[in-house]
């Protein structure tokens, strides 16, 4: 019932933490907000959406990458060259259709 939201949550985050763990990228949740943080941050980019303004200060983030990466034990750093998004899981099957959907629609494809 969030996804329609995740991309107006995330349009107003100015960085996003990523705590990748072993099971990070086959967490396909994980890979759709990852997905949607991208995809918006490119949207405000090319003009094509507003950016909302933020409530919080400046002093709230660290450093200046839009992704903070935090590399967590057991993390597969080799993983990421073959990553295939057909390759996460969902818990609920309904929930894999939708995000893989979401994903394809507004990249294209899913490769």
């Amino acid at each position: 019932s969030d996804l329609p939201h995740l991309p107006i949550y995330l349009a107003s985050c100015q960085q996003l933490l990523l705590l990748a763990g072993p099971s990070y990228l086959t967490r396909l949740w994980c890979i759709c907000e990852l997905f949607c943080f991208d995809y918006m941050r490119s949207a405000q980019a090319a003009g094509k959406a507003s950016k909302p303004r933020s409530r919080r200060g400046s002093s709230d983030i660290v450093g200046d990458a839009p992704i903070q990466l935090v590399i967590l034990p057991g993390f597969d750093m080799q993983a990421i060259a073959s990553f295939n998004v057909e390759d996460c899981a969902c818990a609920v099957t309904s929930d894999f259709d939708r995000l893989t959907n979401v994903i394809e629609v507004a990249s294209g494809s899913l490769a």
